[in-house]
C-alpha cells in the first residue's frame, strides 16, 4: 500500500462493524481469497448506512470484506460515510473506477450529498465526470463483479461499452477490452470497426436526468434541525484527519474540552496523567497484549492460539481469560464476549484493554449507554491511548451528542500527533 495512502488511513475514524449487516456485490466465480493473504494490510472498506433497513452498503474495497468473509471473521473496522466531512476522505481510498460509482451512487441515494452538482463540486470535478462515473453502474452485474478485481482499468477506457445496446457486441468488446488493456480510443475504433448499436443520445440523456428532490430521502430534513451541532462535529472530524503536524512544542488540550471528552470529573489531561500513573502501573503489560492480539490475527478466531504453547508460556490466568474474551468477540459471540470480559474486570479492575473491548462488543450489540461506560472507565484507567477515545467518539456520535464528539475526536488526533512524533 502507498505510504501517502496508509497516512491518510491512519487518520479515519473506523468503526467495528458486523460482516452479517453488510451488503454488496458478491466475488465472481472462482475468485480466491488466498490471493489477498501475501499482499499486506488491506484497506478498511467504505460504507453508508442505509434509511430503509439499518443495514450497511458496501462502496469501496469489496476484496477487504470478501477476504474477511473467506477467514471466517464476524466484525471488521469500517469507515462508515457518516457526514460530508468524510466523503473527501472515503473518495481518497477509491483505486477502483466502478467503486467510485458505487461510492458515488451510495452517497446521493442516502442524501448525503444533495446532487451530482454538489458532488463534483465537493471533489473538484465537472458535474458531467461525476455523470461519466455514475453510467458504469449501466453495465450489467457479471461486468462489474469482474471489474471490482480490476484497479488498472478506467472509466475512460469503459466509456463505449456504456453505449452498446446488443449484449452480445457489448460482452465481445469487454472481453477484447480485458485481454488487451485497449485504451480508451483504441475501443472507440475497435467498436467501429465491427458497428456496434449504441443507444441515442436522446435516450442516454433521459436515462442521465434525475431531479435533486428525487434524490432525497425524506430524512434530510430532520437532519437540517441538528445543522449547528453537527457542522462543528465535522470541522473538528476534518482536524482528526488533518496530516499536518502540531505547531512546534505541541499544543495543550483547554480544560473545557477534556471534561467533555473524557466525562464530569476528570478534570485535565494532566490531572488524568496523574491518575494513570497511581492506578495503572502495568501499562507496559497491556501495551504486549495488545501487540499480542495483532500477532495472533487468526487463530484467536479459529481457536489454533489455544494450543500454542509459545503463547500460553507467557499469559498469566487473567491475560489468558482475556484473549478468550477477545476470541468470542471475533467470533461474532459477543454475549459471552461481555461476559468472559466482565470476569476479567471483576478480577482485576484495573484492566482498561478489557473495558475497552467491552466497550466495543457493546457497540456491536447495540447498547451505546452500556458502551460508553465502558470506553469512559477504560479513559479512566489509561487516558494516554487514542484508540480508546476514537471509540468514545463514535458512540458520542452515534447518540448525536455532537458537542462531546468532537472534543473526542480532536483530542484523539492530538494523542495520535504526540505518539507518533515520540516515535520519530
Amino acid at each position: 500500500m502507498p505510504e501517502e495512502h496508509e497516512s491518510l488511513l491512519e487518520h479515519m475514524p473506523l468503526e467495528e462493524v458486523r460482516l452479517e449487516r453488510i451488503d454488496g456485490y458478491e466475488p465472481p466465480d472462482g475468485w480466491d481469497p488466498g490471493e489477498l493473504e501475501d499482499s499486506g494490510p488491506q484497506p478498511p472498506p467504505v460504507l453508508v448506512e442505509r434509511s430503509d433497513d439499518q443495514k450497511y452498503s458496501l462502496l469501496v474495497h469489496h476484496r477487504t470484506v470478501w477476504s474477511a468473509r473467506g477467514q471466517g471473521k464476524m466484525a471488521l473496522r469500517a469507515l462508515v460515510v457518516r457526514s460530508r466531512v468524510h466523503i473527501p476522505v472515503a473518495h481518497g481510498t477509491v483505486r477502483n473506477c466502478l467503486e467510485e460509482a458505487l461510492l458515488f451512487e451510495g452517497l446521493l441515494s442516502e442524501g448525503l450529498v444533495d446532487n451530482r452538482s454538489r458532488l463534483a463540486d465537493m471533489l473538484g470535478y465537472s458535474r458531467a465526470r461525476i455523470t461519466q462515473v455514475l453510467n458504469l453502474l449501466k453495465l450489467p452485474d457479471p461486468m462489474k463483479k469482474r471489474l471490482l478485481l480490476e484497479d488498472g482499468v478506467s472509466e475512460f477506457q469503459l466509456r463505449p461499452l456504456v453505449r452498446i445496446t446488443d449484449p452480445g457486441a457489448r460482452q465481445e468488446a469487454f472481453e477484447r477490452l480485458m485481454a488487451d488493456n485497449l485504451t480508451g480510443r483504441q475501443m472507440e475504433r475497435f467498436l467501429s470497426d465491427r458497428k456496434a448499436p449504441v443507444s441515442s443520445r436522446e435516450g442516454r440523456d433521459g436515462a442521465q436526468r434525475r431531479s435533486a428532490g428525487e434524490r432525497q430521502p425524506a430524512r434530510q430534513a430532520a437532519r437540517q434541525t441538528e445543522a449547528g451541532a453537527r457542522s462543528r462535529l465535522l470541522m473538528d472530524i476534518q482536524d482528526l484527519m488533518d496530516e499536518e503536524g502540531l505547531p512546534e512544542g505541541g499544543e495543550e488540550v483547554p480544560e473545557r474540552e477534556a471534561s467533555a471528552g473524557y466525562g464530569a470529573g476528570e478534570g485535565s489531561l494532566a490531572e488524568a496523567g496523574e491518575k494513570q500513573g497511581q492506578r495503572e502501573p502495568s501499562g507496559e503489560a497491556f501495551d504486549r497484549l495488545r501487540a499480542m492480539i495483532t500477532t495472533l490475527g487468526r487463530s484467536l478466531r479459529d481457536g489454533s492460539w489455544e494450543e500454542d504453547e509459545t503463547v500460553l508460556r507467557d499469559l498469566n490466568e487473567r491475560d489468558l481469560l482475556f484473549l478468550k474474551g477477545v476470541a468470542l468477540m471475533q467470533r461474532g459471540r459477543y454475549e459471552n464476549a461481555v461476559e468472559a470480559l466482565q470476569e476479567v474486570t471483576d478480577a482485576a479492575p484495573e484492566h482498561s484493554l478489557a473495558y475497552h473491548y467491552l466497550g466495543r462488543c457493546c457497540n456491536l450489540l447495540g447498547r451505546l449507554d452500556s458502551a460508553e461506560g465502558f470506553l469512559r472507565t477504560a479513559i479512566d484507567l489509561r487516558p494516554s491511548d487514542p484508540d480508546v477515545v476514537a471509540d468514545l467518539a463514535i458512540v458520542l456520535e452515534k447518540q448525536k451528542r455532537y458537542d462531546e464528539a468532537t472534543s473526542c475526536y480532536r483530542v484523539a488526533r492530538r494523542m495520535r500527533k504526540a505518539k507518533a512524533a515520540g516515535r520519530s
